[in-house]
């Protein structure tokens, strides 16, 4: 049975996200990069923090320019419905799903899987829940030219749940600069988004290593994004002790990288991984150079 996990865990120390960790034997969660602003880093490491300063007074000024409206980001629901159902109609694979979830019934009969009978949402349910959290973390991002590449039940004994995994992107290679794709997981009897990302390839011919951030840069960075939009609500997030891995790492070897894959598609972010009892429970990425939103899994 393919499991797909989508998480996005980059960066340094082995954890050089490219696409994420979640939703996927053939997925994963890419470390991803939001298209919501972006904003270019100082070069100098003396004038980091000006950077700092500039992007969140930039961020301001745009959230002001959106009224703030980050619960619907700008699109009704009868909007976000009828593109859905557009797409879906487009599906190629859509009979994949029923045969999903077949071979997780047969799966779960087998272990004796006590969660499959209580999943409540239907493909068309978790497709809406998806692109609504595409269009309040994105809503610059236009939805009608994505395509599904699969949104499929999957399962994990261990756990008792059932989600529902998903993979969104447009008609871009995926190395050309306008390639965007989307993953996500979601819990099939709640509704929760348990892993989401978003993935845009860096480019072989750019120079991302003048670009510096310090660790209380990044933290700052990570914190102003998570309350802006409201991420892990009822957690309780330890910022003292959140473990904070630089994606510096992965930008020295880069340009390596390229040269000996010329048609490598990656993303480079700073990630932070907060435990719960002494356990990752929350991973949370953002991309290197644009410092915006990537990938979140909990």
């Amino acid at each position: 049975m393919r499991k797909k996990n989508l998480l996005v865990v980059c960066a340094a120390f082995g954890l050089c996200l490219i696409f994420v960790l979640l939703l996927v034997g053939s997925m994963g969660i890419y470390a991803e990069k939001t298209g919501t602003q972006e904003f270019e880093p100082e070069m100098a490491e003396s004038e980091t923090q000006d950077m700092l300063t500039e992007l969140l007074v930039q961020d301001s000024e745009t959230d002001a320019g959106n009224g703030n409206d980050l619960e619907s980001g700008g699109m009704t629901e009868e909007e976000l419905k009828g593109i859905w159902e557009n797409m879906y109609r487009e599906y190629d694979g859509s009979e994949e799903t029923h045969v999903a979830a077949d071979e997780i019934e047969q799966d779960a009969t087998e272990f004796q899987f006590v969660g499959l009978n209580d999943a409540k949402l239907g493909v068309h349910e978790a497709g809406l829940i998806f692109l609504k959290e595409i269009n309040r973390l994105y809503p610059n991002d236009s939805l009608k030219d994505l395509k599904i590449a699969y949104l499929e039940l999957d399962y994990y004994s261990g756990e008792n749940v059932v989600y529902w995994a998903g993979k969104l992107e447009n008609g871009f290679g995926d190395t050309e600069e306008a390639y965007r794709s989307y993953t996500c997981q979601i819990d099939s009897i709640s509704g929760k988004m348990v892993s989401f990302g978003k993935f845009r390839p860096y480019q072989k011919e750019k120079d991302y290593a003048a670009i510096s951030w310090t660790e209380e840069e990044i933290k700052a960075r990570a914190k102003q994004l998570i309350d802006e939009y409201g991420l892990f609500a009822g957690e309780e997030l330890n910022w003292e002790s959140v473990t904070v891995n630089s994606g510096k790492e992965c930008i020295d070897t880069l340009k390596d990288d390229f040269a000996e894959r010329p048609n490598l598609s990656r993303n480079v972010c700073n990630t932070l991984v907060f435990e719960k009892n002494g356990v990752p429970s929350i991973y949370f990425c953002i991309d290197w150079e644009t410092g915006e939103f990537s990938n979140y899994l909990w």
